[in-house]
């Protein structure tokens, strides 16, 4: 897959602003998480990584 995810992701960032004020729609971020969901999925990541620092030390 290589940056296939990632450029995907760009392409996105690149598109829906154009959408947005072309077409007054958000249609390209349609399936995005919302941000609750991004918010929990994002504080496991910097206790996950205090946790793996602390036993290799």
């Amino acid at each position: 897959m290589g940056s296939s995810i990632a450029e995907a992701a760009y392409g996105l960032l690149r598109d829906a602003p154009r959408e947005l004020l072309a077409e007054g729609t958000c249609g390209r971020l349609a399936g995005g998480y919302e941000y609750g969901q991004l918010n929990a999925l994002m504080s496991g990541c910097g206790q996950q990584a205090s946790r793996s620092s602390s036993t290799t030390s």
